[in-house]
């Protein structure tokens, strides 16, 4: 339920932060972007989870972690506008945290930090010139835990 939670709270932080609006809308979508022609667009998913933490003699769950892919994606020959929403997204979720309620049961995300950077281009498949979409973002590591 915690991976639900970071979910939630990143969906929910990154449609409210406004430097990632003015980019993308409500463009905001989880491992894919089912049918979207439209760019440039955010992408997150659960790229590693980490080990639970659990109390000494306990089998109960104190805290789960986990590294996130947090991502724009845009079309175009430069990385300009992949930039300016990478910087929105980081500055959207760098040290965020929250709290968020699944079933009346209260999470807390918190120690959102950026572990690395991303930053690399494709080409549709069997092409090598013309579209470039252009991905920009960051590896965020989350924790979580059960209020």
């Amino acid at each position: 339920m915690e991976e639900t939670a970071i979910s939630q709270f990143l969906r929910d932080t990154l449609i409210n932060a406004a430097g990632v609006v003015a980019l993308v809308s409500g463009r905001v979508y989880e491992e894919e972007a089912p049918g979207v022609k439209v760019r440039p667009y955010v992408l997150y998913r659960l790229q590693a989870p980490n080990a639970d933490r659990v109390g000494f003699g306990s089998r109960n769950r104190l805290l789960a972690r986990g590294l996130w892919l947090v991502k724009g994606i845009t079309e175009g020959n430069t990385f300009t506008t992949g930039d300016a929403l990478a910087s929105a997204i980081d500055t959207a979720l760098n040290a965020a945290e929250g709290l968020v309620t699944i079933d009346e049961q209260d999470y807390r995300v918190f120690r959102i930090r950026r572990s690395t950077a991303v930053r690399y281009l494709e080409h549709p498949a069997g092409q090598t010139s013309g579209t470039r979409y252009n991905h920009v973002g960051g590896l965020y590591r989350v924790q979580c835990c059960k209020r």
